[in-house]
């Protein structure tokens, strides 16, 4: 999980890079045209946009995997397809999509992986970031608190008053005075407290201090500032973000000027700039997520440049516009980069921390051998081929959705095996238009030594339907492999003859059950199998001749209220209707054959 969460984090900064550096290179043409207020709302969408870590972009959503067997006339290639004549070596190697990171990931040990070390240390440095960040401002805001003394000056205060209603500021705000203050500053996201120096201000410096603060309460900065520190937290590792942040401070408080220098004339900035100078010989950073009246060297003269300046500036609104869009294309599948840069990388050859390149090879290699003379001969590793961008990360989203569910079940079923050895998606290398269809080609740790190898074929032609049917393990000779598929459709042939014979709409029901690991049993079909056979065997003399688990199929309601399992014998076709209840009350039953109790048997001799 971490894992997938990092490479999203990753990625979507390094395309957000593109855009940063973008608008960095522009910042001081764009200082002169556009309001900072216009600014503050670009570096606000793009703090916004980097803690969103997904991009937008064909995906197979894990929650609409349905393991669907009933598609196998119309998925699975039929043993009638065109033989190819000659045999299949290993599939060629050809150059692959330019990456950032074209070393694989190492294994550390059997179960922990580079790239979840990375992962740990990332999310850790984060955590450890933010935390440090928020005591230091704690600490110095506590600091301020209990070294200043409250104001009691009743012109003071009426001043105070006075502002706030001009700015429209309704929540209560404490005014302190402290020797530990260097400058002015608004302190506390919830609790405010605008805390002034021990310095000599005369009522019209008083009085532009408290504007110029009190409109960084009303413009809500100080959110906007722990916003960016979340964003800093995040991409710790990432320079531009850091600057990022730091641009929209200086940014913020250049609105803040121009909120408070709105409509006055050239005296009034004088005055304002003045007041600024005074502030300047004790000139402090203060507290990380607090305003600051001051600043260095360079952002007081670009300050002053602004104050001084009374030429009208845009809206931006047009400048925004294309940045958001920008935003989007640079992060989503618009981008022919985005397929091919990072994800193209650590997802498309995550397979690599559990695997050498010579263990890729040589599942290539038993791919061949597996699938030679059968219906299958002419697929290759989709990596393998010349596919452009769209097709490209088709095939990598569906291979990286269906290993992201093996992962969910590496700990409790047996899956581990299939994620930590050599994997990778095969397609039609003939294909002609759209590829939409591949085999999933994976082994466990008994295949590794052996000849077979475990196939699945995945249909992904619906982004909300990833369709799965089980091949299960295949041997040399494609004879072996095009009878494997005859029987599958020989099975499915029976199952839809027994729903028709028992008028059974099978378009309400999701099939449950399947016999290969990989596929993992996410409705538990083989317990459901194993309580309705005892049920039966409990009814007095068993009437049904045989249940031939293997061929039986279970079946359950898309509302979720029972299931029917649909079963063949040489006396006649059976359907088994059973009732399915919470999983909570399942497991207050005490006997197995209690969790899934029958309430209709038919039978046709």
């Amino acid at each position: 999980m971490m894992e997938t969460v990092l490479i999203g984090v990753l990625d979507v900064s390094l395309q957000m890079s593109l855009l940063l550096l973008l608008l960095f290179a522009a910042d001081k043409f764009l200082s002169k045209r556009v309001s900072a207020q216009a600014k503050c709302w670009i570096w606000a969408i793009c703090g916004i946009r980097l803690l969103v870590p997904a991009t937008f972009s064909f995906s197979v959503p894990q929650s609409g995997i349905v393991y669907a067997q009933e598609t196998v006339n119309a998925a699975v290639p039929t043993a009638a397809a065109e033989a190819v004549a000659q045999a299949v070596s290993a599939a060629p190697a050809v150059t692959e999509p330019a990456a950032f990171f074209q070393a694989p990931v190492e294994r550390l040990y059997a179960h922990i992986t580079v790239l979840e070390v990375l992962a740990i240390v990332w999310i850790a440095v984060a955590v450890v970031f933010l935390l440090a960040h928020l005591a230091l401002y704690l600490l110095q805001a506590r600091f301020l608190r209990k070294n200043g003394k409250a104001v009691v000056d009743g012109e003071i205060l009426a001043q105070l008053e006075q502002v706030k209603a001009e700015l429209h500021v309704t929540r209560s705000i404490r005014l302190l005075v402290s020797e530990k203050a260097e400058s002015p500053m608004l302190i506390g996201l919830f609790c405010s407290s605008l805390v002034l120096p021990r310095l000599e201000f005369t009522p019209e410096q008083l009085s532009i201090i408290l504007h110029h603060e009190l409109a960084h309460c009303r413009r809500c900065d100080l959110p906007v500032k722990w916003l960016f520190l979340l964003v800093r937290s995040v991409h710790w590792f990432n320079p531009l973000v850091h600057i990022l942040a730091k641009k929209a401070d200086f940014d913020l408080e250049s609105a803040c000027d121009d909120t408070v220098l709105r409509g006055k004339d050239k005296s009034y900035r004088k005055q304002y700039g003045n007041t600024l100078l005074h502030v300047l010989a004790a000139r402090g950073r203060g507290p990380a997520l607090s305003t600051r009246f001051s600043g260095n060297t360079k952002e007081i003269i670009r300050r002053f440049q602004n104050i001084v300046s009374v030429e009208p500036k845009r809206r931006g609104i047009v400048l925004l516009c294309c940045v958001l869009a920008g935003a989007v294309v640079l992060t989503s599948g618009l981008n022919p980069a985005t397929a091919r840069t990072l994800s193209a990388n650590l997802l498309s050859q995550v397979q690599a921390a559990e695997s050498t390149p010579q263990e890729l090879a040589a599942l290539k290699q038993k791919l061949a051998l597996c699938v030679k003379d059968s219906v299958f001969e002419s697929y290759r590793p989709f990596r393998d081929l010349s596919l452009d961008a769209e097709a490209y990360q088709r095939c990598e989203q569906a291979e990286a959705a269906y290993r992201d569910l093996l992962l969910q079940y590496r700990e409790g079923w047996q899956t581990r095996e299939f994620v930590e050895n050599a994997f990778f998606l095969a397609v039609d290398s003939n294909a002609q238009g759209p590829v939409t269809t591949g085999i999933f080609c994976c082994q466990n740790d008994n295949q590794m030594e052996d000849e077979d190898i475990t196939l699945i074929w995945l249909d992904f032609s619906n982004a909300n339907d990833l369709q799965v049917v089980d091949i299960g393990h295949v041997y040399p000779g494609g004879n072996h492999l095009n009878e494997k598929l005859n029987g599958m459709q020989a099975i499915q042939r029976e199952q839809k003859q027994i729903a028709e014979a028992f008028q059974i709409d099978l378009s309400q029901y999701e099939k449950a059950d399947s016999g290969v690991y990989p596929i993992v049993i996410r409705n538990q079909a083989f317990f459901i199998k194993s309580s309705i056979e005892k049920q039966l065997m409990t009814t007095g003399r068993y009437q049904f001749e045989k249940f031939h688990v293997n061929h039986a199929r279970v079946y359950l309601r898309k509302d979720e209220t029972g299931g029917v399992l649909l079963n063949l014998d040489d006396n006649g076709m059976y359907a088994h209707f059973f009732a399915l209840e919470s999983i909570d009350r399942r497991n207050r039953r005490k006997s197995t054959e209690s969790q899934y109790p029958i309430t209709e048997n038919r039978c046709i001799s």
